[in-house]
């Protein structure tokens, strides 16, 4: 769980990480030989809060923190920047009622995604093409592919896009190169739905959280209990090299 102690430390490491790896530029030198004080221009700090503000903002995001008042938030900052003695709440309590607000957040957000889930899953698996496995998963194929479908051991080279039951796209390599993987490495969904079709195969994957990634949050844009829609092309698949055992003994 992230707590403001977290943010705070990233944030600053992430600035002086990237202020260590610069490499220094030569400073002019001045009349008498030595180098001449470097001057921060206003555009120079205005770009520099910007960049602030945008690595506080990309790991505020990513916390999901929900809806917060960003006022209080900027009330807060400038409080402590300006080194008010007394906050309405110190260092010390702020850590543990993030964690407590978070964890409480987490278990909402997962109650609710789990009545969604399991709402769009009864009413998408009476659609016309829609098949369902004993575990659950829900898939429909458009192209079956040719050759052996991979097994566990073999890997494979797709492209995909995610989206979430509300349509909102959390992933996808379109346009990149295929990604490449074992098929056993991959959440219980995919595993199982890439078994179904062979090289060349187009298969669309409409997976419950269980098979998927559970109660936990795994992305800012993949909450808990949240049911993932893939669309997948099979571009390659490689057997695994199976060494005879009396070749292996040798």
């Amino acid at each position: 769980m992230k707590t403001i102690k977290v943010l705070s430390a990233l944030a600053v490491s992430a600035i002086l990480i990237a202020s260590c790896g610069e490499k220094k530029s030569a400073q002019p030198a001045a009349e008498n030989g030595q180098p001449a004080v470097p001057v921060i221009t206003k555009a120079e700090m205005d770009s520099v809060s910007y960049a602030i503000g945008t690595t506080l903002g990309f790991m505020i995001k990513e916390a999901n923190f929900g809806d917060i008042d960003m006022k209080k938030v900027q009330k807060a900052m400038n409080e402590v920047i300006a080194g008010k003695e007394k906050l309405t709440v110190d260092q010390l309590k702020a850590g543990p009622i993030i964690q407590n607000y978070l964890r409480k957040r987490s278990e909402i957000v997962a109650a609710e995604n789990l009545e969604k889930g399991r709402k769009f899953l009864e009413e998408n698996k009476t659609k016309d093409s829609v098949k369902v496995t004993e575990s659950g998963l829900q898939y429909i194929i458009r192209n079956e592919g040719t050759g052996p479908k991979p097994a566990d051991i073999d890997t494979v080279e797709v492209m995909y896009k995610g989206v979430l039951i509300d349509g909102t796209e959390f992933d996808t390599n379109i346009g990149q190169a295929p990604a490449k993987f074992p098929v056993g490495g991959v959440i219980a969904g995919w595993k199982e739905g890439l078994k179904l079709v062979g090289k060349g195969g187009k298969i669309k994957l409409i997976i419950p959280a269980e098979l998927a990634y559970g109660a936990q949050q795994a992305s800012a844009k993949i909450a808990p209990n949240s049911v993932l829609i893939f669309d997948v092309e099979v571009v390659n698949v490689t057997p695994a090299k199976v060494v005879p055992e009396n070749s292996a003994k040798k």
